[in-house]
């Protein structure tokens, strides 16, 4: 069990996970793939939530009839707790 810095336990907590967009994309040739894919994950603590969204985009490239190239890139977004002091910035 964690413990926070009180050496108490932190509670019970949850995470959720939402895909909110997926898509797809082939080069005219056939050799380049791209997919992308959307996500949300909210984590519920005793006082606080937690959000975060990313983005996962991979391009795959057929190199010849038996190599396949892929560059995965992950962007993770800033998301502002609307219940914490950054939230009111916003």
């Amino acid at each position: 069990v964690p413990l926070e810095i009180t050496r108490g336990p932190l509670g019970p907590r949850r995470s959720e996970v939402y895909i909110t967009g997926r898509d797809t994309e082939t080069d005219a040739t056939g050799k380049l793939f791209c997919a992308v894919e959307r996500s949300r994950s909210v984590t519920l603590v005793p006082g606080d939530v937690i959000v975060s969204d990313s983005e996962s985009i991979t391009e795959y490239k057929q190199i010849d009839k038996n190599t396949v190239s892929a560059v995965s890139r992950i962007a993770v977004y800033l998301t502002p707790n609307p219940n914490s002091r950054e939230g009111v910035l916003w």
